[in-house]
């Protein structure tokens, strides 16, 4: 389990026609919607673009240059391949809507 640190980072996993949204969107929203300057000391928590083809590495790798740009300063997020994927306990699927459910929020 990603909270005994056996090093799995905890992640999104999106599945998408190339002919409908480009890559680049993709990292866009990303951006948007996650910092990408802080970094985590906690593997599970780091900040982690994955790449599924050398193209998209290339994207990937310009984009972070854009973003330092941007912001001034280098960013914690590291652009690697994509692995195996394993799909979280129960328990974390779905974890905002089940905590606005329940009350938790």
């Amino acid at each position: 389990s990603v909270c005994r640190g056996d090093g799995h980072t905890e992640a999104i996993k999106i599945t998408f026609d190339a002919t409908q949204v480009a890559y680049e969107e993709l990292l866009a929203v990303f951006e948007q919607n996650h910092s990408m300057v802080s970094s985590s000391r906690k593997r599970q928590y780091r900040s982690c673009v994955f790449y599924a083809s050398e193209e998209q590495r290339k994207v990937a790798l310009g984009f972070v240059r854009k973003v330092e740009m941007k912001v001034g300063c280098a960013v914690g997020t590291t652009v690697e391949p994509v692995k195996e994927w394993h799909d979280a306990e129960e328990y974390h699927q779905q974890y905002i809507a089940k905590k606005r459910a329940g009350g938790g929020w």
